[in-house]
């Protein structure tokens, strides 16, 4: 997990019953924020294919899963679930194949479900075994299998891995796929949150014993909590619980995030032009004016046209000559007021006809 998830209590969800071992392909670590993956106590899995088969390994090795949790149960089955990613739908989806079923969020999974949408938060326990699937920010497609030839892989990978007509094939895969989202309870939320208005920080084992009393709508299980305060953006652990393993998380320590709504963009000033500006890694450009909008345009001052030649304002009309100097004049008048406000300014209307009569005396 990264600091952030460590600091949203991503790791006090994940629990390890059995010794697991990842056959995955490892990936670079300058490359790992691009694809999916499977987080738990102790392991991590990098999606870097299409499909994934979790289940148990056979005897003296002769198969072996991509997640392996060992032979040492039965409970697990050998072909005990899939993760595929689906190119058609542009989503992950978990598919159960094992009579004991798969959980994900709090919900049993059996082989006669339809396919279960996977997003980011999603809890997926089997056989006690807890782990996160998480989604990166920027996502790179996976490869199909086929792609993958060139790939050192073993024998026993590919002796559990989907032929290649069951992998393209998605018509075993119902359109609509069971959407198991991760959707938080608003009400439990509201009333977590209405605790940190006494308290500056509770443990878990506190926010439960709180809510025994002030939320009185259903019976509360310890991972519900769990789960709501991980996945909420509004909690989040405090610094000095941010070490603690899964079999702590009673005695966690959460904060309230502070909702603020108060930080809103400048608009952008009348003269902004409108330019593209492209990220490295973004395909799809952003609209963003091409001055700062951090600084307001200050207005430019108007000064009078400078006379050219022997004869001032030649070739000019009447009127246009006039609201030159009427227009210069009042801008002496709001400099003098600026700094003497006190005092009134004298009109410099008579003065400005003054010197236009006088340069036209020829």
């Amino acid at each position: 997990f990264n600091d952030l998830e460590l600091s949203q209590g991503y790791h006090l969800l994940t629990e390890s019953s059995h010794p697991i071992t990842v056959n995955t392909p490892t990936v670079s670590l300058d490359r790992t924020h691009l694809y999916p993956r499977l987080a738990g106590s102790n392991w991590t899995s990098y999606l870097t294919r299409s499909s994934v088969i979790i289940g148990r390994s056979g005897v003296n090795g002769k198969t072996c899963p991509d997640i392996d949790f060992g032979n040492a149960t039965k409970a697990v089955s050998r072909k005990h679930c899939e993760i595929r990613y689906s190119h058609t739908r542009e989503r992950w989806e978990l598919i159960v194949f094992s009579r004991n079923g798969v959980i994900v969020n709090r919900l049993m999974k059996k082989p006669k479900d339809r396919p279960v949408v996977l997003q980011t938060g999603a809890l997926i326990e089997i056989n006690h075994t807890r782990f996160v699937f998480i989604l990166p920010n920027q996502a790179l497609k996976p490869m199909d299998e086929n792609t993958h030839s060139t790939q050192e892989s073993s024998p026993s990978v590919n002796a559990v891995t989907p032929a290649a007509d069951e992998l393209s094939e998605e018509g075993a895969t119902p359109d609509a796929a069971d959407d198991t989202a991760v959707v938080l309870d608003q009400e439990l939320e509201s009333a977590v949150i209405q605790l940190f208005e006494k308290y500056k920080s509770l443990s878990t084992k506190e926010i439960l014993k709180e809510l025994e009393s002030v939320y009185t709508k259903k019976p509360i299980e310890k991972n519900n909590i769990m789960h709501l305060l991980v996945l909420s953006p509004r909690f989040s652990l405090a610094p000095t619980s941010i070490n603690m393993s899964s079999k702590n998380s009673d005695c966690a320590k959460w904060v309230l995030v502070p909702n603020d709504t108060s930080t809103t963009s400048a608009p952008p000033t009348p003269h902004a032009c409108i330019s593209k500006s492209f990220d490295e890694d973004d395909d799809h450009p952003d609209w963003m004016p091409s001055t700062p909008l951090d600084h307001q345009s200050q207005p430019e001052m108007i000064q009078p046209t400078p006379p050219i030649g022997s004869v001032p304002f030649k070739s000019m009309p009447l009127e246009h000559i006039y609201s030159i100097w009427t227009r210069s004049s009042s801008f002496l008048q709001e400099a003098e007021h600026e700094e003497r406000p006190n005092k009134r300014s004298k009109n410099n209307h008579d003065q400005g006809i003054y010197i236009y009569k006088s340069w036209f005396k020829v």
